[in-house]
């Protein structure tokens, strides 16, 4: 499954077969070297399936590449941080 980045837009995604929109990242510029995760989204059939995970680990990957820190706000990424505070303790911004 292929993650999509649209940097004019703040936005990861991922489209599926038909080219329909499936799960969605948006984060916001918050300072220089900040980001803040505002909104994580997945259609509900596709729930379950690993996606938000999917999009969450691309969207790290890349604020990790550009030493960006990160503020989890919504309610997702909040969680998963929390889940795993090893795996994001290097780029979380308390």
């Amino acid at each position: 499954m292929e993650v999509l980045h649209n940097k004019d837009k703040s936005l990861f995604y991922i489209k599926n077969e038909d080219n329909k929109t499936i799960g969605k990242l948006s984060y916001a510029k918050e300072e220089e070297n900040t980001v803040i995760i505002e909104h994580t989204l997945v259609h509900d059939i596709y729930k379950g399936k690993g996606i938000g995970n999917i999009l969450m680990d691309e969207a790290v990957k890349y604020f990790r590449e550009n030493n960006w820190n990160v503020i989890p706000e919504c309610s997702f990424a909040k969680f998963i941080f929390d889940k795993y505070p090893e795996k994001y303790k290097d780029i979380v911004k308390n």
